[in-house]
C-alpha cells in the first residue's frame, strides 16, 4: 500500500494523519499525531505570530517530516487555515517550513476549508440538508448543504483563541461576560444573510471541539459505544453542557470526564457558539462528524485517481473488504442474495427498508472476524464491524449490524440490551434476528465460495415457506446447510421452511 501523510497546520494545533492507500481506492488513516502550538493566540492587533510559537511550530514539522521519512510517505500534503490567511509574519513561517522541514504549505482560503470540510462530510455521512460548522481556533467556517450540495459557505474571524483574548474565557464567566460572549456570536451569524430563516434538521459538527463536546455528553449519559462519527445531540444536550462549564473555574473544567486538559481553558468559546447557532437558527439536533478538512484533502486525493465513490456505504464496505483481505466475490454473493430474500419476505419480516442497509452492511463484514483468527470469528466479527469506520448508518444501525453479523452464525449470542439501551430495545432484538436469519440462510447458500447460486425465489404458501434456487453447478453442500436451518426458521417465523 502506498503512505501519504497529511499536515494540517491550524489556529490551535499542527496535526499529522498518515494514510495508507490501496490499489482499489481503499484506504485507512494508520497514524493520528497532534501538537498544540495555538498560533492564533497573541498576534494581537498587529497580528502577528508570536516568535516562540512559530518555532514551536517549525519543531512540530520538522518531527512530522521526520516520521514520513520514517515510514516511507511517499507525499505529504500540508496546509495551513486561518493563523497564516491573517498573520503578518505568516510568510516567514512558510518559507522556513519550506526551507529547513522540506514541507510545502498551501494556505488555504475561508472557502477552501469550508469546501475541504464539506467534502468529507459529504463522502462519509451523505447529508441531504444540514448546516456543517467547523469551530477552529481561529475561525469558523459554516457550510449550508441543500440537496445534497454545497449551497453556500462562510468563513468568520470566530475561533476558540480569539474568543478566549476577547472575552477572557478561561475561567468562571458571570453574567455579564456571558450576555457579552453571546450577544457578539448572535451579531456575528447575523452578518451572514444566507443564514436567516435557513430550514435545517441539523447541525452537522466538525473538528475537534464538535468532537470534545460530544464525548463530554457521552461520558455524562454514560453511553455505551466509545464512537465519535455520527453521534447525535440535542440543542438541550449542548444548552445542558454550556451552562454547565459556565460557572466552573479553569482548575473545575480541567475535571469534566471527557474533557482533555489542553481544550479546557478553550471549549467555553465552541460550545457556547454552537449552543448559539442553533437558537438563532432554530435547529434542534447536533450530529458529530468524525471527518473534515483532513479526510476532505484524502477524497480529493482519490478523485484525481479516477475514484469518485458514490455512496459512503458503499465505499466504506469495498474499503474493508480490502483492508482485511476478504473473499470479495464471497461478500459480495452473500449480500445479493441476502438483500434478495430480504426483499421478497417482506410481509414475513416487516421491517423497512433502512434494515436493508444494516443487512448488506453484516453480509459483507459477517467474515470480518477471520482478519483475526478463524476459531470464534463470529465474535471478532461484532468488534470489528462495530469499529472499522463505515459511513452511512446511524450509530444504532451499526450496532445492529455488528449483532447481525455475528448471531447469524452463532445465534445464541446474547443481545445485550441492557447496556445498549440508549440505542436498541426488544423490538430491535427481534428485528436483529430476522436479519441475521435472513444472513445464515444467504451464506449456506454461498458455502462452497464459488457463486453456484445465480438466483432465489421465494414463495410464502399458508405456513409453508419455499425458497426455489437456480444454480449453475452441483449445490448439494448449499442445500443442504440452508435447510438445516429449518428448525431456526420455525422459531423465528412461525412457518416451515424448504429449500430446494
Amino acid at each position: 500500500m502506498k503512505t501519504i501523510g497529511i499536515i494540517d497546520l491550524g489556529s490551535n494545533s499542527i496535526r499529522l494523519v498518515l494514510v495508507q492507500l490501496g490499489e482499489k481506492g481503499n484506504f485507512k488513516i494508520v497514524e493520528d499525531y497532534k501538537e498544540s502550538v495555538r498560533l492564533e493566540e497573541g498576534m494581537g492587533e498587529k497580528g502577528g505570530m508570536e516568535q516562540d510559537r512559530m518555532e514551536h511550530a517549525l519543531e512540530a514539522l520538522t518531527t512530522f517530516k521526520d516520521i514520513c521519512d520514517g515510514v516511507g510517505a511517499e507525499e505529504i500534503i500540508a496546509t495551513g487555515t486561518e493563523a497564516l490567511r491573517r498573520a503578518a509574519n505568516g510568510d516567514e513561517l512558510l518559507e522556513r517550513a519550506r526551507r529547513e522541514c522540506g514541507i510545502d504549505i498551501r494556505v488555504l482560503s475561508g472557502q477552501e476549508e469550508a469546501w475541504y470540510g464539506f467534502f468529507g462530510v459529504a463522502h462519509s455521512m451523505k447529508p441531504e440538508h444540514a448546516l456543517l460548522m467547523d469551530i477552529g481556533g481561529g475561525s469558523t467556517e459554516l457550510t449550508l448543504v441543500e440537496n445534497g450540495e454545497l449551497k453556500a459557505s462562510t468563513s468568520l474571524h470566530v475561533g476558540t483563541i480569539n474568543l478566549n483574548s476577547r472575552f477572557g474565557l478561561q475561567g468562571r464567566l458571570g453574567p455579564q461576560q456571558t450576555s457579552a460572549l453571546e450577544e457578539y456570536l448572535a451579531k456575528s451569524f447575523a452578518g451572514v444573510p444566507w443564514l436567516r430563516n435557513i430550514n435545517c434538521p441539523m447541525i452537522i459538527g466538525i473538528g475537534g471541539s464538535s468532537r470534545t463536546l460530544a464525548k463530554i455528553d457521552r461520558k455524562r449519559k454514560d453511553y455505551p459505544l466509545d464512537l465519535q462519527h455520527n453521534y447525535e445531540m440535542s440543542v438541550e444536550d449542548v444548552t445542558a453542557i454550556y451552562h454547565q462549564m459556565l460557572p466552573l473555574s479553569l482548575e473545575q473544567r480541567r475535571k469534566i470526564k471527557g474533557l482533555s486538559r489542553d481544550r479546557a481553558d478553550l471549549l467555553t468559546g465552541a460550545v457556547a457558539s454552537m449552543a448559539v447557532l442553533m437558537d438563532y437558527c432554530h435547529i434542534p439536533t447536533m450530529r458529530v462528524s468524525a471527518n473534515g478538512l483532513r479526510e476532505g484533502i484524502i477524497y480529493e486525493y482519490l478523485n484525481k485517481q479516477g475514484i469518485r465513490p458514490d455512496d459512503p456505504l458503499d465505499f466504506s464496505l469495498q474499503s474493508q473488504i480490502y483492508n482485511f483481505d476478504l473473499n470479495e466475490k464471497h461478500s459480495r454473493q452473500v449480500s445479493e442474495l441476502a438483500l434478495s430474500m430480504f426483499g421478497q419476505m417482506h410481509s414475513l419480516h416487516g421491517l423497512h427498508e433502512p434494515m436493508a442497509r444494516v443487512l448488506k452492511t453484516a453480509a459483507m463484514m459477517h467474515a470480518s472476524g477471520l482478519a483475526l483468527r478463524y476459531y470464534n470469528y463470529p465474535l471478532h466479527s461484532f468488534y470489528i464491524t462495530l469499529n472499522s469506520a463505515i459511513n452511512g448508518l446511524t450509530q444504532r444501525e451499526l450496532l445492529m449490524a455488528a449483532y447481525v453479523s455475528t448471531i447469524h452464525a452463532k445465534h445464541d449470542y446474547k443481545i445485550d440490551v441492557d447496556k445498549y439501551k440508549a440505542l436498541i430495545n426488544r423490538e430491535d432484538v427481534e428485528s436483529i434476528q430476522k436479519l441475521a436469519l435472513i444472513l445464515r440462510l444467504a451464506e449456506n447458500l454461498d458455502r462452497t465460495m464459488c457463486s453456484r447460486v445465480d438466483r432465489v425465489d421465494v414463495s410464502i404458501l399458508g405456513d409453508d415457506v419455499v425458497i426455489k434456487t437456480t444454480a449453475n453447478g452441483r449445490i448439494s453442500m448449499e442445500l443442504r446447510d440452508a435447510n438445516r436451518s429449518a428448525n431456526l426458521f420455525k422459531k423465528v417465523f412461525k412457518k416451515k421452511l424448504l429449500v430446494v
